[in-house]
């Protein structure tokens, strides 16, 4: 996936702290903030980012992210 390139580089322990202290985690870079749902257990583990990243897509398309621009 791009996005998963892009935004993490296909690191699942990828770790990105914003400037609004909120936290991007993992291979999708899901934010801690804006779904909490995804525990940091969750988010480091590499099949459930990835079908969390995978819904999110399916239901807000490229939003989520900020590669979405590189597509």
């Amino acid at each position: 996936s791009k996005i998963i390139k892009c935004e993490s580089g296909w690191n699942p322990n990828a770790l990105g702290v914003n400037k609004n202290g909120s936290v991007d985690r993992g291979i999708f870079q899901v934010n801690n903030r804006f779904h909490p749902k995804l525990t940091n257990e969750q988010a480091f583990d590499f099949k459930k980012n990835i079908d969390y990243g995978i819904k999110l897509y399916k239901r807000s398309g490229v939003s989520p992210w900020v590669c979405k621009y590189v597509l």
